[in-house]
């Protein structure tokens, strides 16, 4: 369990490294030149990107709230299905959570973010290259 938590953290860091590559590149093509700011740097972006994070970090305060939504919700999700159909639906969705569990959504939610620096410094590039 630590190694993988030892990865996961691991993963994490290169991903934000390659997050501040992303926006500092695409801050470098069109921010510059369309509001007549100066260049930023790689470190510079990195402290920006990590004041962003965490202004938008909901806190143990949001926590809380969201997993009493969530109760709330599996509560009237619970209410709304019939006795005769509950073993199924619980049958059903071990069958989705068994599978990968936290890592397999772990892994999903980094190559969401990999894929999408991608795709956003993809896109970034042929506009700066092509169409400017």
């Amino acid at each position: 369990m630590a190694k993988k938590t030892l990865l996961v953290w691991g993963i994490a860091f290169i991903v934000g490294f390659y997050t501040t590559f992303v926006l500092q590149s695409l801050w470098n093509w069109f921010a510059v030149p369309a509001l007549q700011v100066p260049r930023i740097s790689y470190w510079l972006m990195m402290g920006l990107n990590t004041l962003v994070f965490l202004m938008r970090e909901r806190g143990e305060e949001g926590e809380k709230l969201m997993a009493k939504r969530w109760v709330i919700a599996m509560a009237v999700l619970d209410a709304c299905v019939p006795e005769e159909k509950q073993a199924e639906v619980q049958e059903d969705i071990k069958q989705y959570t068994a599978d990968d569990g936290i890592w397999g959504d772990v892994g999903s939610i980094v190559y969401r973010q990999i894929a999408g620096n991608t795709f956003a410094l993809g896109i970034g590039w042929v506009i700066h290259t092509a169409l400017i």
